[in-house]
């Protein structure tokens, strides 16, 4: 049975690297940011760059 708008657009290899990479550039990104003390603006864009990667690899289902 095929229900309507149940179309993937993305295939599911492709979101979990796609959500995976979104956590590392959060946690990575941050820390590494932290470290060298970087403006909170930078490591705002930073965790900013690792939420869309999140979001692009969870929203199209």
């Amino acid at each position: 049975m095929i229900m309507i708008g149940s179309k993937h657009r993305m295939p599911k290899r492709a979101r979990y690297p796609l959500f995976l990479l979104g956590l590392l550039i959060i946690l990575l990104g941050g820390l590494a940011a932290n470290s060298i003390r970087a403006p909170q603006a930078e490591i705002t864009a930073i965790v900013f760059i690792g939420f869309l990667f999140l979001i692009v690899s969870v929203l199209p289902k």
